[in-house]
C-alpha cells in the first residue's frame, strides 16, 4: 500500500507539468539534508523531487537561476526554497503528507508562482516587488504570508480550505490588488498595517471564519 501511495503522489508530481515546457530532472539528493546551489553558470531549472524522510533546500543565488521549476515532495520531508533578486520565475511547488514549506523572496525575487501545500506554509516577501503574480491553495494546517516593502505582494490569489491562513500586509502599499478565498472549516486573517498597506482587496468567505484587521 505505501509503494501505491507512493507512486500515486510521484505520478502526480510528474504530470503536473505536463502542460509546462518539458524539463528534466535536478540532481538526486543523495543525503538527508542537502542544499542544491543554482547559479546563472548552473541554474536549476530542472524538476525537483525531495525523497522520503530529506530536508531538501534550494538556494536560487542569480538572476534567472530557477526558471520554470517544479518542486515536488514524495514523502515525509521539509522543503525550503530561497531565492534572491530576480532569481525565481515561473515556478511550482507541490507538497503532500503534510510537508513544512518555507519559501523565502527577496527584491524581485519571485513572480509566477503556482504553491499547493497540504502543511505548514511560510511564504515570507521581503522587499519591494518581491512576490508577483503568486497562486497559494492551502488545504490543511496553517499558512503564513507576509509581506514587507512596496508592492511586495502583488494580485496574489489565495484559497484556503482548512485550517488557517494569514496574510500580513506589514507596510504602505504592501498588498495591491490581492484576491482570497476561505472555505468551509478555513480560518483567514488579513492584518494591514501601515497607509494602504491592502488595496482593492477582494475576500471571499464560504462558511468560514473571515477577520481583516485595519483593511
Amino acid at each position: 500500500m505505501k509503494a501505491l501511495v507512493f507512486f500515486a503522489v510521484w505520478l502526480a508530481c510528474r504530470l503536473d507539468g505536463v502542460a509546462r515546457a518539458a524539463i528534466v530532472d535536478c540532481k538526486d539528493f543523495t543525503a538527508t539534508n542537502e542544499t542544491m546551489q543554482c547559479t546563472t553558470t548552473q541554474p536549476c531549472n530542472c524538476r525537483m523531487r525531495c525523497p522520503n524522510a530529506f530536508t531538501c533546500r534550494v538556494e536560487c543565488q542569480e538572476r534567472d537561476s530557477c526558471v520554470g521549476m517544479d518542486i515536488c515532495d514524495t514523502g515525509n520531508n521539509t522543503v525550503s526554497l530561497l531565492c534572491e533578486s530576480d532569481a525565481c520565475q515561473n515556478i511550482s511547488i507541490t507538497t503532500e503528507h503534510g510537508t513544512p514549506l518555507d519559501i523565502q523572496c527577496s527584491e524581485n525575487g519571485c513572480s509566477d508562482f503556482s504553491i499547493k501545500s497540504n502543511g505548514p506554509l511560510t511564504l515570507d516577501c521581503d522587499g519591494p516587488s518581491s512576490c508577483r503574480n503568486v497562486s497559494v491553495t492551502a488545504t490543511s494546517t496553517d499558512s503564513e504570508i507576509t509581506c514587507m516593502g512596496a508592492n511586495a505582494c502583488t494580485q496574489p490569489n489565495l484559497y484556503a480550505d482548512q485550517g488557517t491562513m494569514t496574510l500580513n500586509c506589514n507596510t504602505p502599499s504592501a498588498c495591491p490588488g490581492s484576491t482570497a478565498v476561505a472555505k468551509g472549516g478555513s480560518t483567514f486573517q488579513l492584518n494591514c498595517r501601515g497607509n494602504d498597506a491592502c488595496q482593492n482587496q477582494e475576500l471571499h468567505c464560504d462558511g468560514a471564519t473571515c477577520d481583516a484587521s485595519g483593511a
